[in-house]
């Protein structure tokens, strides 16, 4: 039996951001899910109100019964966050289960469709959830796989009208996003993180480099400004640059902040197309608009739907997530950005 075809999953670490969303997306689909993690925390007390059975030791014992008494219709999950002294985990390879990394399974949900990959050292996670609630709002067959809660779906699964686009975050930690073969691919950013996996920003570059590689025949993909990133030569695929900063394939103009919310003239290769409006401030959200926006016209979505929908973005959980807005003071609670996105 194929591994998206089983009956069956156990999550090893279920309470992670990206484990949560496949775990959310399997129990959608009618699966019977079961997890486990270390800790109890808001998500994992929301996975169990939606379903799922979630223990908090690492205990063979608690291992569900049906994973192990039907092997062969169960899939296990786990994240690298699992350490390989884990009594579950260890049982489980043992007995010669049929286990896979959260960044296989990814894939293969992905890779099944015109996959839309999201990749950056900083970034990511907004693009990705813009890019989704784009393609969503403009009512493409589309659904995602987010690392972050999206304000607007309260979750980090979006499930739309189909799946013919299915968005991710691709995460260059321990190299998961090389699982992924898009049709559609953004890189945001290439800048010296996770050097405990990558050792220099050398290798960091070309792990990025051998992503952008994977963008499928008749791709596309879209590049920060400035990246060195290509695919490989021959292929057909379309590349696009962007920025908030200097012109580019797309690019913001005149971009003004007024009563909280950002504005701009967004120009693409066919012209100017006039004002764009979001609710967040910052030249960084502006830019990750800009990236939005070239990934939702290059799929060919009319410019008028995607800025009506961009309006609306309410934004991520913990990404520069406006709590208070007083006439003196503004509370933002921010997930650890890296330094070169404060701007």
């Amino acid at each position: 039996m194929e591994p998206l075809d089983r009956k069956y999953f156990y999550f090893l670490g279920i309470g992670g951001i990206g484990m949560s969303a496949l775990a959310r997306y399997f129990k959608h689909l009618g699966r019977e899910v079961w997890g486990y993690d270390r800790t109890r925390t808001e998500l994992t007390i929301q996975l169990e109100q939606e379903g799922m059975v979630i223990h908090y030791e690492d205990s063979v014992s608690l291992i569900p019964g049906n994973v192990l008494s039907h092997p062969e219709e169960s899939l296990i999950v786990y994240t690298p966050a699992i350490p390989r002294d884990h009594n579950e985990y260890n049982y489980l390879r043992e007995k010669e289960s049929y286990i896979l990394k959260r960044s296989q399974l990814l894939g293969m949900i992905v890779n099944s469709s015109e996959g839309v990959a999201v990749a950056g050292t900083h970034g990511k996670t907004t693009v990705s959830t813009m890019i989704s609630h784009l393609l969503v709002q403009a009512d493409l067959p589309a659904m995602a796989f987010l690392g972050g809660i999206s304000k607007n779906y309260h979750s980090n699964l979006i499930l739309g009208k189909g799946n013919r686009y299915i968005v991710a975050e691709a995460d260059e930690f321990d190299r998961s996003f090389l699982q992924l073969t898009p049709h559609l691919a953004v890189i945001t950013s290439a800048d010296a993180d996770h050097l405990d996996i990558y050792g220099s920003h050398e290798e960091v570059l070309r792990s990025f480099g051998l992503f952008a590689k994977q963008v499928k025949d008749n791709g596309i993909l879209i590049l920060k400004k400035g990246l060195p990133f290509t695919p490989a030569a021959g292929r057909n695929i379309r590349v696009f640059t962007y920025s908030a900063r200097e012109e580019a394939d797309f690019y913001a103009m005149d971009h003004h902040y007024i009563e909280g919310r950002s504005r701009f003239t967004l120009v693409t290769p066919s012209g100017q197309e006039g004002k764009i409006e979001i609710g967040l401030p910052g030249k960084a959200n502006v830019e990750n608009a800009v990236a939005a926006l070239a990934a939702g016209i290059s799929l060919g979505v009319p410019v008028d739907r995607l800025r009506q929908a961009l309006a609306g973005f309410a934004g991520v959980v913990r990404r520069f997530d406006i709590q208070v807005h007083g006439e003196k003071y503004v509370y933002i609670d921010d997930y650890a950005h890296h330094p070169e996105e404060l701007d």
